[in-house]
């Protein structure tokens, strides 16, 4: 019961962060609460035919591309980078497990920096973390220690291994080096 409540409340948290990712829609001005105005249909003039079809914008790039990966270029990953992610931590003691509401890393033009999770509840975890290529040409990202948290707790010392899928963004399989655990996410700009 306990696992599929945990379940639940990271399917919960996943989806308020894609809402929250979401373009807001502007509100109409004026009064809210003045009843619609509504125009018969023959007003409105019907729509005159184009000679060509309406230029698509252009597509965005991808957040790394893909040539740097390949050429391993840590400076790539200058600047901070937003992890979507099913990550939640479970505490050994009470067995709670409480999923993460948002998960940041900056880095510097080496590959170096700190990464800042914060969960529900409102705890927030941070510490230092580096990266490299490997030899099969997939980016790691070591923690480099058990990361600190507010409530002195701590998030066992993590290495997460990436690789560039077809968006431009970097997938990656976290696991935990002092305990069998693992977790996904998505490096996005």
């Amino acid at each position: 019961m306990a696992a599929a409540r945990a379940a639940l409340e990271a399917e919960v948290a996943a989806l308020q962060r894609r809402i929250a990712a979401l373009p807001a829609c502007e509100v109409p001005a004026g009064d809210p609460a003045a009843d619609p105005v509504v125009e018969p249909v023959a007003a409105i003039p019907p729509p005159r035919p184009s000679a060509s079809p309406p230029a698509s914008p252009p597509a965005s790039p991808p957040d790394i591309p893909r040539d740097r990966w390949e050429q391993r270029d840590l400076s790539l990953l200058e600047g901070c980078w937003n992890l979507d992610s099913d990550y939640a931590v479970q505490d050994v003691h009470t067995r709670v497990v409480t999923p993460v509401s948002a998960w940041q890393m900056c880095f510097d033009g080496n590959g170096r920096g700190q990464q800042t999770l914060q969960f529900l509840g409102g705890v927030t975890c941070s510490g230092a973390i580096r990266s490299a290529f490997n030899a099969g040409g997939n980016l790691e990202i070591d923690d480099i220690a058990n990361v600190a948290c507010t409530n002195r707790s701590i998030i066992f010392r993590r290495i997460s291994t990436c690789s560039l899928n077809r968006q431009g963004r970097a997938d990656c399989v976290s696991r935990t080096v002092a305990r069998p655990s693992q977790a996904h996410f998505t490096m996005r700009r």
